[in-house]
């Protein structure tokens, strides 16, 4: 083989070197600002549900994780105060917003696809499913409620009630859209209660508060179908209900 053609087989051989060594580094590049974040949710996320997350369809991710992955990141933040520097970076000042991406950007990273950031970002801030969408904004909520109170703190409920002829007084709840609502004294039930117990009742879609009624503003109050009196417990599933907690 003449010098000539060395010479082209080293400079083709130089060159494909060159374009793997960058290209590798291209591809990991987009990465490296959050694999900190990344390693300490591994630590702090036992590996069962690690292999859940991970193989839960990108579009089902935040309906079936968004509520039980808010709770654990404010926990997580609590001891961890350098995993929610990214946020400040992409004008996301709550931390419903900041779990809302991260968790995208997770599970993007654990199957070894794009983080493609700006595109999340758009999913964040979209009023049809973002976090500020109206299911997601009930699970923040729910969130914020069971950490707030904590056993034996006493509180009132104040829940919408259904009237009309032939229906009973009952204690309903409203779903979205709606997810605001004026109480009406003269119609609406508001029930004193204290904080007995509280638990998570599946590992991602319900937070409860176990009740104990001290005093209600309907006498014989009907609440899901139940009617309730001083001294009964309720469960309530913070999440499902159109309830307004009022401190005491």
């Amino acid at each position: 083989m003449s010098n000539k053609s060395n010479r082209g087989c080293n400079f083709t051989m130089l060159y494909c070197s060159i374009i793997l060594l960058f290209g590798n580094i291209q591809c990991t590049q987009p990465n490296s600002e959050f694999d900190h974040v990344f390693a300490v949710l591994k630590n702090e996320f036992d590996q069962n549900f690690i292999t859940k997350f991970k193989l839960t369809p990108e579009n089902k991710v935040v309906d079936a994780y968004f509520l039980f992955f808010l709770y654990r990141y404010m926990e997580i933040k609590e001891k961890r105060s350098d995993i929610s520097i990214f946020g400040d970076k992409y004008g996301l000042q709550t931390e419903a917003s900041q779990t809302y991406l991260l968790m995208l950007l997770w599970h993007r990273d654990l199957n070894q696809k794009k983080l493609e950031i700006e595109t999340l970002l758009k999913l964040v801030n979209d009023p049809k499913v973002g976090v500020n969408n109206c299911r997601n904004q009930r699970k923040i909520n729910s969130v914020y409620n069971y950490r707030k109170y904590q056993l034996q703190d006493v509180f009132q409920l104040k829940l919408p009630v259904r009237t009309g002829e032939d229906v009973l007084r009952m204690a309903v709840y409203f779903d979205c859209p709606i997810v605001d609502w004026n109480f009406d004294t003269s119609k609406d039930l508001l029930i004193d209660g204290r904080l007995i117990d509280k638990f998570m009742r599946r590992e991602s879609t319900e937070f409860i508060f176990k009740v104990e009624v001290e005093k209600t503003s309907i006498q014989d109050a009907i609440f899901l179908f139940r009617r309730i009196y001083p001294k009964d417990t309720i469960d309530l599933d913070l999440y499902a209900y159109g309830m307004k907690i009022i401190n005491t």
